[in-house]
């Protein structure tokens, strides 16, 4: 079942890279980039959680510090 998920994941996210790069070039693509970007907000999200995650060099003290994304 993971390994299911994941490669479906992988696909999802090739296909929306492919879909970004075909977009993006056309003469519109900066109006259509400014229109859908707010529905990438989630992913930006989890990937800065990730990263801060991977900076912190202390166990937190609390769970105050961790959220959904790092638990």
């Amino acid at each position: 079942m993971f390994q299911k998920r994941k490669q479906e994941i992988f696909e999802f996210l090739d296909s929306t890279k492919k879909i970004l790069e075909e977009n993006t070039t056309n003469p519109n693509g900066n109006k259509w980039l400014d229109s859908i970007d707010k529905n990438f907000n989630p992913i930006c999200k989890f990937i800065e959680d990730c990263d801060k995650f991977k900076k912190q060099e202390h166990i937190p003290k609390t769970w105050k510090d961790r959220n959904y994304n790092i638990l």
